[in-house]
């Protein structure tokens, strides 16, 4: 019985982990500019903003001279099924059999999915062509079997098997050095053309992986019958590398184009790599012998710690195309984000971001953008900078489900300051 109560404990413990974590491993959030427009800024991007979003830009004309920033960060966090308004509305209140009902009705069959997004530079800077940074950032997705929430609110029903296999789950932390070249070419069919890459060595910080989870059990007559197993692996150190390659173009003074494959790449663990695994099972369980018998001999149950071999994971790749077209005050963006996988920082279903900042105002640019698609469905972003000649402050907020922060099912917000970029 006493490994039960730790598999519980532990099982609550991984979950409040990975909902609390900070989610994505995309550094683009700590770019405060790109996030107001809703992440339709591939064409967009100049100086060292380029490592994270198009290295071609670097090979353009009117990329900076030098650039860098002082300070930035973002962070975002989501879930897949309740809005902070549902959560407004329920917390603290006698849940009715109507609410029950669209509660369990918001969670997708798949479970409950828990989801954000974290980024920071620690230093970057551009010379004319070239771009180096230092980052960090941490990614993790986790899902809840749907039938935890149906057995928290009726309990378990005769002859019913409730399967909780659905739980599974992956995070991870790291840092990245970062080096970036764009070269112009000569195309007849552009204005400029030019081609760009980015190398980057990848640290692993921590890596956590739910590698099994079965889990069922049924009430018959004659009791309750329960079976559970789990895995999990940690490792506590990596290397790895990764490359970005693309290109970009201006058609003319207005128009810009970009295209871009990143993140092509894998992290080595080998670092205190651990597997843990926990099982346990009980046949025609009652009241009355748990009551009277002693807890060790109802339940067959183990659970160990070995050493793991090493092993590797795929960074999330993804192909970016971009675009923009860029007047006197506006500039009119958008982004097509494929992935390739699923990993956490990616969708393999296709996202559509469009943005538009306004500059009318010279040193108080305005931005705003919506996103269709992906793992996030639908995003809307506010932002505004405070701008200085070559100096600017920006501020950025990104809300899910909703086309205001506060009322979805997430919240992103980002803030940087940097010289340099345009």
């Amino acid at each position: 019985m006493k490994t039960i109560k730790w598999n519980f404990v532990l099982g609550i413990g991984v979950f409040l982990v990975f909902l609390s974590s900070p989610v994505v491993a995309q550094t683009q959030y700590a770019n405060a500019r790109s996030i107001g427009v809703a992440g339709a800024y591939g064409a967009v991007a100049r100086g060292f903003e380029s490592i994270s979003w198009s290295p071609a830009n670097l090979g353009l004309s009117d990329k900076p001279g030098k650039s860098f920033h002082f300070l930035n960060f973002g962070l975002g966090a989501q879930n897949n099924s309740f809005s902070i308004g549902d959560y407004k509305k329920y917390n603290g209140k006698y849940l009715t059999e109507s609410d029950k009902n669209n509660i369990l009705n918001s969670i997708p069959d798949d479970g409950i999915g828990a989801f954000g997004n974290f980024g920071s530079n620690i230093f970057a800077c551009s010379i004319k062509n070239y771009a180096f940074a230092i980052s960090a950032g941490a990614a993790s997705n986790m899902h809840l079997a749907k039938e935890f929430i149906e057995l928290a609110f009726y309990g378990n029903s005769l002859d019913k098997v409730y399967d909780l296999s659905e739980t599974r789950g992956e995070a991870y932390g790291f840092t990245r050095f970062s080096f970036s070249y764009g070269m112009p070419m000569d195309v007849d069919l552009f204005q400029e053309f030019a081609i760009g890459g980015t190398f980057h060595y990848v640290r692993g910080i921590g890596y956590a992986e739910v590698l099994k989870s079965n889990s069922h059990f049924i009430t018959t007559l004659d009791g309750i019958e329960l079976a559970s197993e789990m895995e999990f692996r940690t490792a506590l150190g990596g290397n790895g590398f990764a490359f970005d390659f693309g290109c970009a173009a201006q058609l003319d003074n207005n128009i810009a184009f970009s295209w871009t494959i990143d993140n092509l790449g894998a992290i080595r663990w080998t670092n205190e790599v651990k597997l843990y695994r926990y099982g346990t099972s009980a046949d025609s369980l009652t009241a009355e012998k748990i009551a009277n018998t002693d807890a060790d001999s109802l339940f067959n149950d183990y659970d160990e710690e070995i050493a793991g071999k090493d092993f590797s994971t795929s960074l999330p790749a993804k192909m970016r195309f971009g675009s923009s077209y860029k007047t006197r005050a506006y500039i009119f963006s958008a982004d097509y984000i494929q992935g390739f996988s699923p990993n956490p920082g990616v969708s393999t279903m296709p996202q559509l971001a469009l943005g538009v900042e306004y500059m009318g105002f010279h040193i108080l640019p305005l931005r705003a953008g919506f996103a269709f698609g992906g793992d996030e469905r639908f995003l809307s972003a506010l932002g505004f900078g405070l701008k200085f000649g070559s100096f600017s402050f920006n501020l950025a907020t990104l809300a899910h489900q909703s086309l205001l922060p506060g009322f979805g099912t997430g919240l992103g917000l980002a803030f940087d300051l940097k010289i340099g970029t345009r």
